[in-house]
């Protein structure tokens, strides 16, 4: 059933209006088509409240006053938390309700196979440059600081032509002055997959195709990892497509390099496979390991990134004691300012973590990571090698650290994150673990005495914030002499333990003020968004200038 369909049935039901529960990027991606047939949009975020979404009011649950006129369509990630919410109403099923992907399209190949159709003749009658720059970064459509940044760039890469690929669906927030946006087909689309894959029929050679290359196959796991919703037959037909897409895509395009935003997304890997295939230039992109920083390199990101594999190298790397004294400065100013990419939560769970805590005993924060996001999970070899020697994921660290700490009668504080909402396991955590879920990164460092984390840039947060830190995994700051490193499960108590009694030295304060110094002379460019204070390179004028780096660390005489 579509949603025009929908419309004309609820005339009969006595239902007078159809509501979209959800403001966020699935309730984007699945009004995007439809918002003509959706009346209103409801959001148990009161910060949404009152604002308008596609053009329509955003209601609060307690706002409505008779459920019994409304039809619900759940597009939100907690659709289980929301059908019971609705359930408590009075509300069923089917009579009155319905999940976004009871209304796509089936997921079927003869549906996708005409929506990919569709899409790639649409690009034959756009004005897009053979050889133009191909762009998967969703985050320059719809955060300000990074289109700001890419619409000042662009311009100042002559002779460059780009394309934007829109992966999310929905309505961007920004553009990119007459630089071209090609959208996903819908089937394809990373806010709505798998689409209504609950009657989804998988043809042999599909998955034989997909299981024959080890990356396609590799992409499947890690769908399967982070949409656990996801109907098997959905996640082979996914991938699948995808790849058809891109190639067929990259055929017309011929494109001269691609830049991707997060290089561990399923597309994105898959991307960066074919792209190798094919001998298509790769940029990584992401925010820089400090805040106010963008990253542009060509090696990979965290443990593949040059400041990494070349860590030793990379820590050689020339400055001037003043470059070195500017590191001091900017130190200071990320410490006080607290300056960071992600909002920091206040809502008064602060007193929860005092009243756990027993000062009489060292506080260790374990900081979680997004394992689908960062090269953890699908936990493969590449893993074991580039990223996470010893975990195959957030929680079997937390669950090892948990008891570690039980063991030595530590305080455990351990926050997941954000997007990791839930985690296999969660009930093997000791008891003794004290939650951080919806308290502010920069307070939870602040009161505890050691931070640890596989390799997520809290490390970074936490250096700045002058607390020792322990990696377990494969980062930037590797090798660096700023942080205690365990890389094997036999080392970790003993670091753990080193970290309690030597604190952050000082001999790991004058190593990260000199890594500080490199990265800003050497890695990391100035992101542009309203500071009292810049730091970081400059916007590089070419693509060339992308190498400087690789270049400095091959070279034998460092």
């Amino acid at each position: 059933m579509d949603i025009q369909t929908l419309k004309r049935q609820i005339e009969v039901m006595n239902k007078n209006k159809i509501c979209v529960w959800g403001t966020g990027n699935m309730a984007n991606a699945f009004a995007y088509h439809r918002f003509t047939y959706i009346d209103d949009f409801i959001d148990n975020d009161s910060t949404q409240t009152g604002k308008r979404f596609y053009d329509k009011r955003v209601l609060h649950p307690s706002q409505v006053t008779n459920w019994n006129h409304l039809f619900i369509i759940i597009a939100a990630l907690s659709k289980e938390k929301i059908a019971q919410q609705l359930q408590s109403y009075g509300l069923t099923y089917g009579h009155d309700f319905l999940n976004y992907d009871d209304l796509l399209e089936p997921m079927e190949a003869a549906v996708i196979e005409e929506q990919l159709a569709r899409n790639i003749n649409s690009i034959r009658n756009r004005f897009i440059k053979e050889g133009s720059t191909i762009v998967f970064n969703d985050h320059a459509l719809n955060d300000k600081v990074e289109n700001t940044y890419y619409r000042e760039w662009i311009p100042k890469l002559k002779d460059e032509s780009f394309l934007f690929i829109h992966e999310l669906g929905g309505k961007t927030k920004y553009s990119l002055d007459g630089v071209p946006i090609l959208e996903l087909p819908e089937a394809l689309v990373r806010n709505l997959y798998p689409g209504n894959t609950k009657s989804c029929v998988v043809k042999d050679e599909i998955l034989r195709a997909v299981k024959q290359k080890s990356y396609m196959d590799e992409a499947v796991r890690h769908l399967r990892y982070k949409n656990k919703w996801l109907q098997p037959a959905g996640e082979y037909l996914i991938i699948f497509y995808f790849d058809k897409y891109i190639r067929s895509l990259f055929e017309m395009v011929r494109p001269k390099r691609v830049i991707v935003r997060t290089s561990f997304d399923a597309y994105h890997a898959m991307l960066i496979e074919i792209c190798h295939e094919l001998k298509i230039e790769v940029i990584h992109t992401e925010f820089g390991v400090l805040s106010g920083t963008i990253v542009f390199e060509k090696g990979g990101e965290m443990g593949e990134s040059y400041p990494t594999l070349y860590s030793e190298k990379f820590a050689q790397l020339p400055i001037t004691r003043e470059e070195y004294n500017i590191a001091g400065t900017v130190w200071s100013y990320l410490q006080i300012s607290g300056l960071n990419r992600n909002k920091q939560d206040k809502n008064g769970f602060e007193e929860k973590i005092i009243g756990r805590i027993n000062k009489e005993r060292p506080t260790i924060f374990y900081a979680g990571q997004a394992d689908w996001g960062s090269g953890i999970q699908p936990y493969t070899n590449r893993t074991r090698q580039y990223h996470s020697p010893v975990f195959s994921s957030s929680i079997q660290a937390a669950i090892y650290l948990s008891k570690l700490c039980e063991k030595n009668n530590w305080n455990y504080i351990y926050k997941p994150h954000p997007r990791m909402y839930y985690e296999e396991g969660e009930n093997d955590l000791s008891p003794i673990t004290i939650r951080g879920d919806g308290i502010g990164i920069n307070y939870l460092i602040d009161s505890s005495d050691v931070v640890i984390t596989i390799l997520s840039q809290t490390a970074y947060i936490a250096l700045l914030r002058k607390k020792p830190t322990v990696l377990l995994g494969y980062m930037q700051l590797k090798s660096k002499g700023c942080a205690y490193e365990a890389y094997s499960e036999n080392n970790i108590e003993k670091a753990i333990m080193s970290a309690i009694k030597d604190g952050f030295s000082k001999q790991q304060q004058e190593a990260f003020q000199k890594h500080v110094a490199q990265v800003l002379k050497y890695y990391v460019y100035d992101d542009g968004a309203e500071r009292k204070l810049r730091f970081g390179k400059e916007m590089p004028s070419s693509f060339a200038e992308i190498d400087d780096l690789p270049i400095i660390l091959k070279n034998k005489e460092i």
